[in-house]
């Protein structure tokens, strides 16, 4: 016998429709989930994509050093559930400014970082997660976290996970930043056995709302007659992959899923 899709009755393919049921003893809904530094591009492709993605969802609260433009009210054809947008306006380095922001939360996905106060800023993070019991965290890395000056094509990251000082980062002290950020949450996952943690490592973004990349890119090839500027040469040129922002906002939407489902963390 075959079902509607033509497969075996009894096949693994396509998947059965996703029941939270069979999930009820670690299911954590993700009703409330924060953004910490939502205020740039990507945060405006979180929101649309969080609002079309997580059915349970009901609220999203902003907190940045800066106000949400109104391009990032979510219209009605994409939040069909009436997801609220809630803004806290703080300085991530003062737990005083955001610390009513982490008050009932789900999940926490943490954008907001400089290289010069990363440090701080992630310690804040950390500790108001844990004063108000928020069991999972989505932290948005880099993958300058270990490009070094050589080609890394069909190598593991693993090799590269190490502040090597005889081979330093194409961006030391951002890069620097970003690993010493995901060492403590991977540390605070040994000591806090509840927490569900997942760090992810984009390329640079480029997209709608960015006005870095692409115009960068543009005024580049303006100043060489209208044409870009290769970066490397020779039989083996420098090479670097962009991610969409739209495709690294849905990334941090799995990993959410994923963590509200896994009591494991990663």
């Amino acid at each position: 016998m075959t079902d509607a899709f033509g497969c075996p009755a009894d096949s693994p393919w396509p998947p059965k429709p996703f029941e939270l049921d069979q999930y009820a003893s670690i299911f954590i809904p993700l009703k409330t989930v924060l953004i910490c530094g939502g205020a740039g591009f990507l945060g405006k492709h979180l929101i649309f994509n969080l609002c079309d993605s997580i059915s349970e969802l009901q609220v999203i609260r902003i907190v940045d050093r800066q106000k949400l433009p109104a391009a990032f009210r979510v219209p009605a054809a994409i939040n069909k559930t009436g997801v609220q947008l809630e803004e806290y306006t703080g300085d991530l380095q003062n737990p005083d400014d955001i610390k009513d922001a982490f008050t009932n939360v789900d999940a926490v996905i943490h954008l907001a970082e400089t290289s010069e106060a990363s440090d701080r800023i992630n310690e804040n993070v950390l500790q108001m997660m844990k004063e108000h019991h928020v069991r999972i965290l989505v932290y948005t890395s880099s993958a300058m976290c270990n490009r070094k000056w050589r080609e890394v094509d069909n190598e593991s990251e693993h090799e590269y996970d190490s502040v090597d000082d005889s081979e330093p980062l194409v961006l030391p002290s951002y890069g620097r930043s970003k690993l010493r950020s995901e060492w403590r949450i991977r540390a605070l996952c040994r000591e806090w056995k509840d927490l569900r943690a997942l760090c992810l490592r984009p390329t640079g973004l480029y997209g709608e709302g960015d006005f870095i990349c692409i115009s960068m890119m543009l005024l580049k090839a303006k100043s060489n007659k209208g044409n870009m500027v290769q970066i490397g040469a020779g039989a083996s040129p420098a090479r670097i992959q962009r991610m969409y922002g739209g495709n690294c906002a849905w990334a941090h939407v799995l990993a959410l899923r994923r963590m509200s489902l896994d009591s494991h963390s990663q």
